[in-house]
């Protein structure tokens, strides 16, 4: 992708977050690619900075909901809340799934129904683990496009969910948690994130 100009954000929301957040706490905002959706603008950036924990550097979704984010409320709420970035996510995911790792293709191989639920037999249970991690895997190694994926590392259980064809709750909480028990993955709903090592 690369750096998009920053006047197509004059006057936006995103533009005041993205001021807060260079201003306030010193961080680094580029945007490197910018959606319309509904009237929303919807951004994927680089961010670098400082944090109590040290330098960080990824990339993360944002939209124009974060420039009226009270100082203390949860910006992560705001932007899994906002429609156009749901469109956004489960758009880029359903290519991610289809055209990356072939899901539409594999996994209609596992699947089954009972009680009018949808289920991966134990095959694609263990397909959709190693799915899991090297679609965490996949936006560190592409950081600058969003697979889905909602920072550089992270997705959302809802997502994954979706570019699994949409299995049971309870099936995707185990896959994560079996993943979260190996130590790959930690699994903090709605997050999964791929644990560095």
């Amino acid at each position: 992708m690369g750096k998009v100009e920053r006047g197509i954000l004059n006057g936006t929301g995103y533009e005041s977050w993205m001021q807060r957040r260079e201003t306030v706490f010193c961080d680094e905002v580029e945007p490197e690619h910018v959606e319309m959706v509904d009237g929303e603008h919807v951004v994927w950036a680089n961010r670098r900075g400082i944090s109590e924990t040290g330098f960080f550097d990824f990339h993360h979704i944002g939209c124009d909901h974060l420039g009226s984010v009270p100082s203390g409320e949860s910006e992560i709420k705001v932007l899994l809340g906002c429609k156009a970035v749901q469109k956004v996510l489960l758009s880029s995911a359903e290519k991610t799934a289809q055209e990356v790792f072939q899901l539409d293709q594999i996994l209609p191989h596992f699947l089954y129904i009972e009680d009018d639920e949808l289920y991966l037999n134990p095959h694609g249970e263990k397909i959709a683990g190693h799915f899991v991690f090297e679609a965490l895997a996949k936006t560190i190694e592409e950081p600058a496009n969003c697979h889905g994926n909602i920072r550089s590392g992270m997705h959302v259980k809802p997502i994954l969910k979706h570019m699994l064809g949409g299995v049971a709750d309870h099936q995707i909480d185990e896959i994560l948690s079996g993943l979260d028990f190996q130590g790959l993955v930690k699994h903090d709903d709605p997050f999964v994130a791929v644990v560095a090592q």
